[in-house]
């Protein structure tokens, strides 16, 4: 079904600079190697495997945080952009670390005896934000890039964010804790 990156997760088109989309997609095929997967089974996987009866699938996870910061970013230019240009976001390593945030999971997820997902070794030892922020490097991303997958979630709520990476954890957690809500667990703070 899904043959490349961009079918699987088309809002890559949305980054224009083509050294830094051929980055993200590296980036993301090394992750699918490393896990052992297909991108058809990647489009069934669960984003999370710590809410029970969860639905909403990795890939479906990654394209809402990726689309609702592209909208963020066209509200704030709109909103704050012509009378504050001195707050003025990266766009593409914005897009790029929402893109990236959760790419980790590809690599932490397995599967048990009963083939449901979980968490694998790795995944016991590196979370998904070391992981993936690892992999990013390693395929050249830029540092501000690297931080923002690193800090996307809780653990980084004492580090310094860069704007980009506090947009991406915001976004992330409004993809996160509603589902979590549903399940009747309680939300990040």
């Amino acid at each position: 079904m899904y043959q490349t990156w961009e079918e699987f997760i088309p809002e890559i088109n949305l980054i224009e600079d083509h050294e830094l989309k051929k980055k993200i997609e590296d980036t993301f095929e090394e992750a699918r190697e490393i896990g052992g997967w297909t991108l058809d089974e990647l489009a069934t996987l669960p984003f999370s495997v710590n809410i029970p009866g969860v639905t909403i699938s990795l890939r479906e996870h990654m394209r809402a945080v990726a689309y609702m910061t592209d909208q963020a970013y066209r509200m704030f230019q709109e909103v704050y952009g012509e009378a504050h240009p001195e707050y003025k976001w990266n766009y593409p390593y914005l897009m790029a670390g929402a893109l990236l945030h959760d790419v980790g999971k590809i690599i932490e997820y397995d599967k048990d005896e009963n083939g449901r997902p979980c968490i694998n070794d790795r995944g016991k030892l590196m979370h998904h934000c070391v992981s993936g922020a690892c992999l990013a490097a390693k395929h050249g991303l830029p540092d501000e890039v690297v931080h923002a997958i690193s800090v996307h979630v809780q653990d980084g709520t004492k580090k310094f964010r860069t704007p980009e990476a506090a947009v991406i954890n915001k976004i992330d957690l409004l993809n996160f804790d509603p589902f979590k809500a549903f399940a009747g667990l309680p939300q990040n703070y």
